[in-house]
């Protein structure tokens, strides 16, 4: 039976200085010769990935925390945030006084400027913040992002919670995604259609999004710089992204 390949992307295939080493790079050209299928899975919208599809050669992914699956160009699976839910979390923003962005399939927007958001997606590399206006402009959202006091964080995200399934980017951000999915139910309608079987899929991870897709797929691996709580649920640990951590795990589960 075919086997498949889940990576993420931050921490996992980015090393710390945010590119794909060589390494790994080789490794994932040998899966593919080696007739391994490999896909991405990510919280990050299709069009944030777009680069890294291309210089590797892949046309198979799972999005938004599992709410938009593509596989071999062919979309399988298509699951943005309910209308009603966006309406509540823009309401608490504003309320708030808090910073965010909807993110779609190819653009991250908003109807007015969001500087502080912006300096955190600049600083992370990850596009600008469209403005539209708001009175014509209509798309499907499957991603808020919020900005907010690290000392309020976790009061934020607790009024958030009732909309969403909620995920934090760093120490002042989280996003809110439809509730119900996460990587690993992407992985599982992916594979179901597609016929694989669980025991030959596999998946690398470095961070909290990534616990539910390592405790489902066949063999979970957590990189040497996952956090602790990923780790426990890792059926093996590789090497620090920064080591060859993709490479080297894949040798030691014989798919290279």
């Amino acid at each position: 039976m075919r086997k498949i390949v889940f990576f993420d992307i931050d921490g996992t295939l980015y090393n710390t200085k945010h590119v794909i080493p060589q390494s790994a790079k080789e490794a994932i050209w040998q899966l593919q010769k080696n007739d391994v299928h490999v896909a991405i899975a990510t919280g990050r919208p299709p069009f944030r990935i777009q680069d890294i599809l291309d210089e590797l050669g892949l046309d198979c992914y799972v999005c938004f925390n599992g709410n938009y699956c593509v596989y071999d160009g062919e979309l399988l699976h298509d699951s943005p945030l309910p209308m009603e839910n966006v309406q509540a979390l823009t309401k608490i923003a504003k309320s708030r006084n808090l910073p965010l962005a909807y993110e779609s399939v190819d653009e991250i927007w908003n109807f007015e400027e969001q500087p502080i958001l912006q300096s955190c997606y600049d600083e992370a590399d990850w596009g600008t913040i469209n403005i539209h206006d708001e009175k014509s402009f209509t798309k499907d959202v499957y991603s808020v992002m919020f900005h907010c006091d690290p000392e309020q964080i976790e009061d934020y995200i607790k009024e958030c919670t009732p909309f969403g399934n909620l995920y934090r980017w760093n120490d002042y951000g989280f996003e809110v995604n439809k509730a119900g999915m996460s990587k690993a139910t992407g992985i599982e309608i992916m594979i179901q259609r597609l016929g694989y079987r669980m025991e030959d899929t596999y998946a690398f991870g470095d961070g909290s999004n990534d616990i539910e897709m390592l405790q489902t797929v066949g063999t979970g691996v957590a990189m040497g710089n996952a956090i602790l709580g990923l780790k426990k649920h890792a059926d093996f640990i590789t090497k620090h992204v920064d080591e060859d951590g993709v490479s080297y795990g894949l040798k030691q589960l014989g798919l290279i």
